[in-house]
């Protein structure tokens, strides 16, 4: 009887675990799930083509193909060549790169313009104490000061990081700077790149405590202090390296803002979103990828932020 008993469990035993790890076996050996897609905008035909992972039954393996809006099928080099900022090394290796770009020569200083940033809403790590680098050090790249300042009830206060004290001095007129420039004291938020890995500094932007927008920089070892006229809340602002745009500005809701830098302030045409973008950017246009769970959309603006077209499609970006 004794042995009877064992024989059972050890036979319940094992279907329990064929049941947990069947499944998997089966769908990593037999099942063959949708490969990736994605969507890119092409500044030589100014449309959209895409890439598409597939599974061919012939290999028993994965292979890329390529089409445009309309289904057309493309050849791995037709795709590459409507894509000359991606497609750059490769073109060049083959003779295949355009000699020009919407009737202006395709040269290389055209070909490194292209940028790529992730822009993301949700909120990050919040900074006590920053640094404030000296924007104008009259030689590349970026100093780390020996102070660090902060912005609180009584003001900005810069501290001593050897002393661990306050420097009164520095931080009145500072304070008075800000003051001046309509800022009320505490800051709800303070954004920049706190780092000296960068060309240039552009300071930082400043929430003060109605919720107003001021942009914080020194310059020759004196404030600098620019009032944004915000009429929007602010939940996040992701900075840049020096360039055209000082930052992207996100609203609760996700709206975004461009900042340029002439205190230009451009709403985006994105539409609802989750915001999550990959942003690309070149001389011509502007791509703003929102990237879903289940979904990209992908929202093209030309050099002034006006819309040019849009593309949705179903892929699943967080696949294993």
């Amino acid at each position: 009887m004794t042995a009877k008993i064992v024989r059972v469990l050890l036979v319940f035993t094992t279907i329990l675990i064929l049941g947990f790890y069947l499944p998997d076996l089966f769908r990593s050996r037999f099942e063959k799930r949708a490969g990736k897609r994605l969507l890119y905008y092409s500044e030589v035909k100014r449309d959209f083509v895409f890439s598409e992972e597939v599974y061919d039954s012939l290999r028993q393996a994965n292979r890329m193909v390529y089409y445009d809006r309309s289904g057309n099928p493309l050849t791995e080099n037709e795709y590459a060549r409507l894509l000359p900022f991606d497609n750059a090394r490769k073109l060049k290796m083959l003779g295949m790169m355009p000699d020009s770009l919407m009737g202006e020569p395709l040269t290389q200083e055209v070909l490194r313009s292209v940028r790529r940033v992730m822009l993301i809403g949700d909120r990050g790590f919040d900074f006590a104490l920053a640094p404030l680098f000296e924007s104008c050090p009259g030689h590349p790249g970026v100093d780390l000061p020996h102070d660090l300042f902060r912005i609180g009830r009584r003001g900005i206060e810069f501290i001593d990081a050897a002393t661990n004290s306050v420097d009164t001095q520095k931080s009145r007129i500072f304070d008075e700077a800000l003051r001046e420039a309509g800022f009320r004291a505490p800051a709800r938020d303070i954004f920049g790149i706190p780092s000296t890995i960068k060309s240039r500094d552009d300071g930082y932007f400043v929430v003060d405590a109605r919720g107003k927008l001021f942009h914080l920089l020194m310059a020759h070892g004196a404030p600098r202090v620019k009032a944004i006229d915000n009429d929007f809340e602010i939940k996040q602002i992701k900075c840049h390296v020096p360039g055209e745009i000082y930052c992207h500005i996100f609203t609760p809701d996700n709206e975004l803002y461009a900042l340029l830098t002439d205190y230009t302030l451009k709403k985006l045409p994105l539409g609802k979103n989750n915001g999550r973008f990959m942003l690309t950017y070149n001389r011509y246009f502007r791509s703003y990828k929102n990237l879903g769970r289940d979904s990209s959309t992908m929202y093209v603006l030309d050099s002034d932020f006006e819309p040019v077209d849009r593309c949705a499609i179903a892929v699943n970006n967080y696949r294993n």
